[in-house]
């Protein structure tokens, strides 16, 4: 495992999180479509609250999708690292799960950044031959 792929869980959270804003977005823009006594204002409204609907189920169905995907990346990553030392494994936590800044690590771990990013590449040279 490379960095690559430890990096992919928090790239899924992020895409994650957009299209989420994303159907935040479209909701609020159908439920402004209706008028308080429920049925829809103005003429091709009706098809308009349609195609929104439309929308947000394929949205809804891309983020289940995207949600199952990043559980398999967090499933393969807690396997390539559970033959680490707990240290380390918090550590990888740290920066590939939480996505934290390496000085935020190093403050949490109380080791100096240097002594943080040379860990860092041991355990990288031994997930290199994961498969």
């Amino acid at each position: 495992m490379d960095k690559q792929e430890l990096r992919q869980y928090r790239a899924l959270l992020a895409e994650i999180a957009l299209l989420e804003r994303e159907q935040r977005r479209i909701a609020e823009g159908a439920l402004s479509a209706v008028a308080l006594t429920g049925m829809p204002k103005g003429s091709g409204t009706a098809d308009d609250t349609g195609r929104l609907a439309a929308k947000l189920a394929d949205l809804a169905y891309l983020i289940a999708a995207k949600l199952e995907e990043a559980i398999a990346v967090r499933l393969q990553i807690e396997q390539a690292i559970e033959g680490l030392d707990g240290q380390e494994r918090v550590l990888m936590r740290l920066r590939y799960i939480e996505g934290k800044t390496w000085e935020e690590i190093a403050v949490a771990m109380h080791y100096s950044f240097r002594r943080v990013t040379q860990i860092h590449g041991n355990i990288l040279q031994r997930l290199k031959n994961y498969p």
